[in-house]
């Protein structure tokens, strides 16, 4: 087994997949010596990866596509600055002109009213999941590694009536 996270790509019942393995430490407590090295794996589809991959977050389109649509409206306003005494400004013109300050107020109006930003409380609330999976993770390490110290201490009386195994990962 890999001492560093592996990513394989693997076939399950003919649907293309990745297989992610990750080594984790055994809880301190001086018998590091004594355990054999923990992994944790996984299993996703190769379609749902890249779908996951390759998705845009709206938030990020909104901010890069914002100066282009503001350069647009912005030319309107442009023509009028730019308007010398011996021209004049159109029906077409002023047209666009009324839509582009509609448009303008519209998009200034869901900046100020639509975006939500990621505050502190959902940081906390990021945290405090991330501490229980951690904190579940590590009993339940302790409960499997107090088994499996149970399984070593009884083994003589257990040999009798466990079946044979053998390790088919490596």
């Amino acid at each position: 087994m890999p001492d560093n996270s592996e990513l394989r790509p693997v076939d399950v019942g003919g649907v293309p997949s990745y297989l992610f393995v990750q080594p984790i430490a055994p809880p301190p407590g001086g018998s590091e010596t004594l355990l054999p090295k923990l992994y944790v794996a996984g299993l996703v589809s190769q379609h749902e990866l890249e779908r996951e991959a390759s998705r845009i977050p709206a938030v990020w389109v909104v901010f890069m596509s914002l100066p282009v649509v503001l350069l647009f409206l912005a030319l309107p306003f442009i023509k009028l600055a730019t308007l010398t005494p011996k021209e004049r400004y159109g029906f077409a013109d002023l047209t666009l002109f009324g839509l582009a300050t509609i448009c303008a107020a519209g998009v200034g109006a869901i900046l100020l009213f639509h975006l939500v930003s990621v505050d502190d409380h959902s940081d906390d609330a990021l945290a405090r999941a991330a501490k229980e999976i951690e904190d579940r993770l590590t009993d339940e390490t302790r409960h499997v590694l107090h088994l499996a110290d149970v399984l070593q201490t009884h083994q003589d009386g257990l040999k009798d009536v466990l079946y044979p195994c053998q390790n088919e990962l490596g």
